[in-house]
């Protein structure tokens, strides 16, 4: 999920709008059809853009804490043989790229916003 219920409700650049804009906006920021009203789509841009740098200011801590995680795994896995740690560091693996196709992915919905002005 793009940012929590709570969060995204409150969100500063949706107080003007009715309950099923927010819906609409949220949908297009996170992937959905590109709203056709040009301030629905805007919206949308500012919040997928937002988001975006607020995933870019992570990045490092993620990519250094996860990679050490990871480390720590594979290091466990190997000296211990515990097929556990193998799996463990399977799924940090899979968390980090996770992370860096979802802040890709978050990145080209803002390029593909700036394309339809």
């Amino acid at each position: 999920m793009m940012m929590s219920v709570r969060r995204f409700w409150k969100h500063p650049l949706l107080n003007s709008l009715s309950n099923e804009e927010r819906n609409v906006v949220h949908r297009a920021a996170t992937g959905g059809p590109i709203p056709a009203d040009p301030e629905l789509r805007r919206a949308a841009e500012r919040l997928a853009a937002q988001h975006a740098d607020e995933m870019n200011h992570y990045r490092g801590l993620v990519l250094i804490g996860g990679g050490l995680v990871l480390m720590v795994q594979v290091v466990a896995a190997v000296v211990t043989s515990v097929w556990w740690y193998w799996v463990a560091a399977a799924l940090v693996a899979l968390s980090i790229v996770g992370y860096f196709s979802w802040l890709r992915r978050t990145r080209r919905r803002v390029e593909l916003f700036a394309d339809r002005r």
